[in-house]
């Protein structure tokens, strides 16, 4: 049965904490009130990943849902338990909101929600709730298209150097690293609003613009580099790093390793 919405409007609680655990709980006026919230961004995924994967949406079978902003979008059943699942996709991911750099509730789940490697995640659940095989052409296209997770081998071969990757990364300043720790959870607009209420570090990361987001990466990564030439010039042809391996280390270190931390002293 598809969930029925309130129809009030609804604030989330000061604390996203609180919410985000109640979300994780499976807390049903929780649930309603995220429903209610990102219903939009929920069904607009929701058609986004069925659209992908069949190319077409079924009119004769689909029924209207109209957003807040007055737009149409066309749910048919596809649709309908792909937003389900979204729901509890979300509930899920609450469980690890940390308010990271005061990124808000809503800033976090946005961002998992868009997220290449959710829409990995529900193309593995709608592909093995098929009876029929997606054909190959789709299914290429797919994954051509869908950025890679940082794999089990990245992990590894990380682990090797994270030691001496740490050192290296003591050489950038507070407000570097705070930038680079948000990198992989948000996109370059929420990264842009998460520090524009602190001026001193815009200027210190150099940030006028969205564009600038891409461009402190860049430069941040080369940084990174150079310095671990410097610091580890023996490490640095003993374990053949080049720029590839550094990216990947940042992203291994700032999404799974730094986090887990987190998590862990939060216990």
């Amino acid at each position: 049965m598809f969930p029925l919405l309130l129809t009030q409007t609804v604030q989330i609680s000061k604390d996203d904490k609180l919410f985000a655990k109640q979300l994780c709980e499976g807390d049903k006026i929780a649930l309603s009130n995220f429903q209610e919230l990102f219903s939009d961004e929920l069904f607009y995924i929701a058609s986004k990943f069925i659209y992908r994967i069949r190319k077409q949406i079924n009119y004769n079978e689909a029924w209207p849902y109209r957003n807040k902003k007055g737009y149409t979008i066309y749910v048919d059943d596809d649709v309908a338990t792909t937003y389900v699942w979204l729901v509890e996709f979300s509930g899920k991911k609450s469980c690890k909101y940390i308010g990271i750099n005061g990124a808000s509730f809503s800033t976090y789940i946005t961002s998992v929600l868009n997220h290449n490697w959710t829409s990995v995640d529900h193309f593995r659940w709608y592909k093995s709730k098929q009876s029929e095989e997606i054909p190959d052409d789709i299914l290429e296209d797919i994954l051509e298209d869908i950025e890679k997770p940082v794999s089990p081998e990245d992990i590894q071969d990380f682990k090797i150097i994270e030691n001496i990757f740490v050192k290296v990364l003591s050489t950038l300043s507070d407000s570097e690293n705070k930038f680079m720790s948000i990198y992989d959870y948000l996109n370059a607009a929420q990264i842009y609003d998460t520090f524009s209420p602190f001026p001193d570090y815009m200027e210190k990361l150099k940030i006028l613009n969205i564009k600038d987001v891409y461009l402190v990466y860049t430069r941040l990564k080369k940084k990174v580099y150079n310095n671990f030439v410097k610091l580890f010039p023996k490490e640095f042809h003993e374990y053949e790093i080049n720029e590839e391996k550094i990216k990947t280390s940042l992203e291994v270190y700032y999404y799974y390793i730094k986090k887990d931390n987190i998590n862990s002293s939060n216990e």
